[in-house]
Order: structure tokens, then sequence, then C-alpha cells
């Protein structure tokens, strides 16, 4: 019977009400417990049609799967996603938990497409310091061009840095100004 209900890959067909399937179960094990001709005949079309919806759903996602890994398609891919990293900015009022999120989602977009990247995570993490918001950063990256692990900065150490900073700058907004919306909440409805 599970032959008939789940796919060459074990997953259960999800289109399936629940009635449909305990129906199927039932008239494979006691095919004459239906009743009446009708019963049976609805089961066998019910069954027909799902051999043939699960078909269709094989050929598609071998279609798909197939362009996908041509190498012309990752090829353009990647082109793609490069120069969505090349273009890549912080988002006015974007929190530094957002920026690194959306950073990330476009380097594991790149490297689904081509599994050694043409960056390091150094070169990464120079890349998130000039793409940050000069209006809210500036004095921060500039303490990190000039700091003495510069040349060796990942983007983990980055991202501490600028999350503490981040927090910091919170803290003492919320001081000065309780009633004032912090950067958390502005952020919040940017990405």
């Amino acid at each position: 019977m599970d032959g008939i209900l789940t796919g060459a890959d074990g997953e259960l067909f999800e289109e399936m009400g629940e009635r449909p399937k305990q129906l199927m179960r039932h008239a494979y094990k006691e095919p004459r417990a239906l009743g009446d001709d009708a019963n049976l005949w609805s089961l066998a079309n019910m069954m027909e049609t799902l051999e043939k919806n699960f078909a269709h759903t094989m050929r598609i996602n071998e279609r798909r799967e197939y362009h996908e890994g041509m190498s012309w398609v990752k090829t353009r891919l990647f082109e793609t996603h490069h120069r969505e990293y090349e273009n890549f900015v912080q988002l006015p009022g974007e929190s530094v938990d957002s920026m690194f999120s959306h950073f990330q989602s476009i380097m594991n977009k790149m490297r689904k497409n081509k599994l050694q990247l043409p960056y390091d995570d150094h070169e990464r993490a120079l890349k998130l310091v000039h793409a940050l918001d000069r209006r809210v950063w500036e004095i921060k990256v500039a303490a990190i061009i000039e700091s003495p692990n510069y040349e060796t900065l990942t983007v983990d150490e980055l991202f501490s840095k600028l999350k503490s900073t981040e927090i910091d700058l919170q803290s003492r907004a919320k001081v000065e100004n309780p009633s004032a919306p912090t950067m958390a909440h502005v952020s919040g409805s940017v990405g």
C-alpha cells in the first residue's frame, strides 16, 4: 500500500485529504469491504488521478533540477548574485542583525551556484565595513579601519563590534529619551 500512497522518494501525497487516504488503506486491506462497485470505481479513479499527478510532479522536478544544474544557468545565477553582492549597502534604519542576515542570504545564493567563492572571510568583512550607513557608523568605521587588526578582520569580529555598538546606542537613546523610538523599533519595519 505504501507504494500507492508514496512517491519514489518516500514522500506522502500531501494533496490528498485524510478521508481518501483512509479509504485507500481500507480498500487495500479489504477490497470487498467497501461495498458496491461504485465505491471501488471511485477509488480506482482516485488512484489513477493520484498516479498521474505524481508522475507530472516528478517530471517537473526532474526538469527543474536538470536546468538549475546546467553550468550556464549556474554561471548566470552566480553573476546575478555577484552583482547583488557588489551593490550591497546597509539600508537606512536597518539593524545590524538584519543587514548581516541579508548579506548572508546573498552569500548563500552565490555559494549555491559556485562552491569556491572569490572572496575570503576578510574580504567579506571589508565589504561589510564599507557598506555601512556612514551617517550612523562613520566614527565606528574610522575606528575599525585604524585598528591594528584591520588586516585580519573577520565577519564574526565585525558583527561583534557593530552589535555591541548598536546595543550601546540603543541603551543611550532609551535613557536620554524613553518615549522616542529606538533603532530597534525603526529597523523592525525594514527588510
